[in-house]
């Protein structure tokens, strides 16, 4: 095998591997106040992994590309709603956060 056929190889591998990391994060709540604790330190753990990754194949564009496209396309088909609801339904861990209602205020009484 010569660079460039092992360059090729190791990009379709990462793209493969990045595709549902981008999924996982995009299923994962965009808002801070709804991600749970466990989604927070496994979507910490998903970006560590995609960092330590990228620092592997560090100076080698094509590879780096791969990466960042097979993130982009997981994100993008985790964002379709169909699936995105499906997805919900499917595996209860990424459901947001359940939010505590709000009290309502309480006016006060008028004073005759």
């Amino acid at each position: 095998m010569d660079a460039t056929t092992l360059s090729i190889t190791l990009s379709a591998i990462l793209a493969v591997i990045c595709t549902p990391c981008g999924l996982f994060l995009g299923l994962v709540p965009m808002k801070a106040d709804l991600v749970t604790a466990k989604q927070s330190k496994a979507s910490q753990m998903v970006s560590f992994i995609i960092v330590f990754i990228g620092l592997l194949v560090a100076g080698h564009d094509l590879e780096t590309w791969a990466m960042v496209i097979g993130l982009v396309i997981g994100f993008a088909v985790a964002k379709i709603p169909a699936l995105h609801a499906w997805a919900l339904h499917k595996w209860p861990f990424f459901e947001p956060k359940k939010m505590a209602p709000t009290p309502k205020r309480v006016k006060k009484a008028r004073k005759k």
